[in-house]
C-alpha cells in the first residue's frame, strides 16, 4: 500500500512545479505586456502633441492673414509687403514642420522644402486631414495672393478700389476659415481618439 505521506509529498511537489513553471511564463509574458502597453502610451501621448502643434500653426497662419488686423495699415503707407511675406513664409514654414512631424504616425503631406505654396502641400494620399490641409492651405495662398495686391494701388488716402478689393480678401478669408474647421475638426476627431485609449491604457 501506498504511504500517504509520500503520496501527498508528491503531489505537493508537482504542484509546486507546475506552479513554478506557470510563473515563469506569465510574469514575462505581463511584464512584456505591460512595456508594450507603455509604449503605445507613449506614442500616443506624441502623437496628440503633433496633432496640437498642427493645430496651432494653422491658427497663427489664419491670424496673420486676418483682414481685420490687416485693414488698420493697408490704407495707410505701414503696409510692408516684404513684412507680410515674410511673416506668411515663416508661418507656413511652420505648418509644414507640424505636417512632416506626423508623418512618423502614418499621416502622408508631400510639399517642397522651403515653399510657401499650397498646392506643394497636397498629401499623396485621399484622407479627410490631408484634403483639409490642402484645401487650407490653398486658401491661404488665395488671400495671401490678394492682400499682396494692395500694394499695388497708389499709397495715401487716393487708394481708390481698395474697399472693393478688401471685400475680395474677406471672401476669400471666409473660405479660409472654413476650411481650417473642417481640418480641426477632422485632427479633433483623432485626438479624442488617442485621448481614449490613453484613459484605458491608464484604467486597465
Amino acid at each position: 500500500m501506498i504511504d500517504q505521506t509520500a503520496l501527498y509529498g508528491l503531489i505537493g511537489a508537482l504542484g509546486g512545479s507546475i506552479f513554478g513553471a506557470g510563473a515563469a511564463v506569465s510574469v514575462p509574458l505581463l511584464a512584456q505586456r505591460h512595456t508594450k502597453r507603455a509604449k503605445q502610451e507613449e506614442r500616443n501621448i506624441s502623437e496628440l502633441g503633433c496633432l496640437q502643434e498642427l493645430r496651432r500653426a494653422t491658427r497663427r497662419l489664419q491670424k496673420l492673414l486676418d483682414p481685420e488686423q490687416q485693414q488698420g495699415v493697408i490704407h495707410t503707407e505701414q503696409f510692408s509687403r516684404q513684412e507680410f511675406i515674410d511673416a506668411t513664409n515663416a508661418a507656413t514654414d511652420a505648418v509644414e514642420d507640424a505636417a512632416d512631424a506626423l508623418e512618423l504616425y502614418g499621416y502622408s503631406f508631400v510639399h517642397t522644402e522651403g515653399s510657401a505654396s499650397g498646392d506643394d502641400l497636397l498629401a499623396s494620399n485621399n484622407t479627410p486631414e490631408s484634403r483639409g490641409l490642402g484645401e487650407f492651405m490653398s486658401w491661404v495662398d488665395e488671400v495671401r495672393h490678394r492682400t499682396l495686391l494692395f500694394d499695388e494701388y497708389p499709397s495715401g488716402e487716393h487708394r481708390s478700389g481698395v474697399s472693393d478689393h478688401l471685400s475680395d480678401v474677406l471672401v476669400g478669408y471666409e473660405h479660409l476659415v472654413k476650411a481650417r474647421r473642417v481640418l480641426v475638426g477632422v485632427l479633433f476627431r483623432r485626438m479624442r481618439v488617442l485621448q481614449s485609449d490613453a484613459s484605458a491604457v491608464t484604467t486597465d
